[in-house]
Order: structure tokens, then sequence, then C-alpha cells
């Protein structure tokens, strides 16, 4: 069962751990994958409204997943939205695909190599910062909405830790389980207490 698929089941005959059980094993099932997305993705970083490849890599994926695609949203934006068989709430995740115009210096086998030009000067291109503006737009509809954000972030343990935005930051790869099992477990818990109240 594809990952996204678990979420639409969360508000029927699932418990919230055996939810979070099938999620842990699918994580596992396909992390080899998802590390591979991630290293090509850092190898190819592209400036805002640059993004072109990583668009339809994006758009690509989420088409097999047997979402609903929308492209070209603010220029090279996409939108994937997946509907569930029962009416229920939503749960909207975001996230930025730009990178930043820093030259990469952390000598790992997938690093950035990338150059483009950026305010008229060659610069080096670098996807250094997890979701910080998120929580700006986050921040402004949790007035109006409910709603929670949590954002993560983990060294590897074999570096020492670079600040964001830094030309030695890199993540640990290994956080991007304990993510899915947050984002899983968010999810999960709201639809399943919106499911509980009715």
């Amino acid at each position: 069962m594809p990952l996204c698929l678990l979420l639409n089941v969360a508000a029927g005959s699932l418990q919230a751990q055996t939810l979070l059980d099938a999620v842990d094993s699918e994580a596992d099932q396909i992390f080899d994958q998802v590390a591979a997305w991630r290293r090509d993705i850092h190898q190819h970083p592209e400036l805002g409204c640059q993004e072109f490849r990583m668009a339809k890599l994006i758009a690509a994926q989420l088409g097999k997943l047997g979402m609903e695609v929308e492209t070209g949203i603010a220029y090279t934006g996409v939108v994937g939205i997946l509907r569930g068989d029962q009416p229920g709430p939503v749960v909207a995740l975001r996230a930025d695909i730009d990178a930043l115009p820093v030259a990469e210096k952390t000598g790992l086998p997938f690093a950035s190599k990338v150059t483009t030009t950026y305010a008229g000067e060659e610069v080096g291109a670098l996807h250094a910062a997890p979701i910080g503006t998120g929580a700006e737009d986050f921040a402004f509809f949790t007035k109006q909405v409910p709603g929670v954000l949590f954002t993560l972030g983990a060294a590897p343990q074999d570096r020492d830790p670079a600040p964001n935005h830094s030309p030695l930051f890199t993540i640990g790869e290994a956080a991007m389980r304990v993510g899915v099992r947050a984002m899983t477990n968010v999810a999960a818990g709201y639809l399943l207490a919106a499911e509980t109240k009715k």
C-alpha cells in the first residue's frame, strides 16, 4: 500500500497504532528509494522560479501515486491532491523546492556542483534550508484554522553539524524515518479525533 494512501484509511477502520506500525513498515520498505530521490534532488538544485527539473520529478511521482496533479502553480509550483473515499477533514503538507545561491562544501558524494546565475553573478546552488518559510505561512493560517506545525532537522552523526544556509549544511538521512512517523502521527491523530467527534 503506498505510504500516502495509509493516511486515507486513518479515519476508517484502522486504529492509530496499527496505522503507525503499517507506516513504519512501509517507510522501511521505501527508504532506499526516498534517500535516492533526496540525493538526486540535492545534487541538482535549482534557484527559485527555475525549478523546472524538480517540478517534473515531483509531478511524475505524485501522478504515480494516483494523485490529481496541477503544475505551473506560481510559475514552477506543483500541487498534488489525494482524495479519500470517505468525507472528512483535510490535511495539507507544504514544502519549499528552491535552492539557495550558495556553493556547497560538504564533500558528500552527492554534493551539488551546480553553478547558475544569480543577481548577475555566477554562483553555486545548494539545498540547505529545511522547511522554514512554511512556518511563516502556517503561522498566519493558524489564526484562522486549527493546526499544528512541526519541523524536523537532524545533523548526520558522522560529521559536525553546520547551521542552516551554510555551504557545509546537510541532514542525517535517518531522520527521514522519524519525519514520516511524526507527520503520519499528527495527521492520523487529527483525522481520528475528527472521526470520534461525529
